[in-house]
């Protein structure tokens, strides 16, 4: 009898130690806004400053992303194709939103 008590004992103590704690699950992701630039090839002036040229390995190797922010801080990803020395017509929006209330003077947003 004691030896079964201390086979089921060591059993789940091994289990125990065995086990991993559950990662948490990745947090919601939302879909980029998309929309259409019909400038012919030209990007609008209305995208703001240029703030970023990126490029990723692995993943539309001949594509060249190009972020502009505007004045109201919306961020647009244009996407250049680097090969055929041309300009995606589709662009990726990130909009952000203000804060409920001004951080400064504590006033609420309109």
């Amino acid at each position: 009898m004691v030896r079964v008590a201390f086979f089921l004992l060591a059993a789940a103590a091994a289990l125990l130690v065995a086990c991993e704690p559950l990662e948490a699950p990745p947090p919601e992701a939302f879909p980029l806004a998309r929309e259409r630039m019909e400038t012919g090839g030209e990007i609008p002036e209305e995208f703001g400053e240029l703030v970023g040229v990126t490029t990723t390995a692995g993943y539309r190797e001949s594509y060249a992303q190009l972020w502009f922010e505007d004045t109201e801080g919306t961020i647009r990803i244009v996407y250049v194709h680097i090969d055929d020395r041309r300009i995606d017509p589709s662009v990726d929006l990130i909009r952000r939103s203000r804060p409920a209330v001004e951080p400064e003077t504590g006033e609420e947003q309109p």
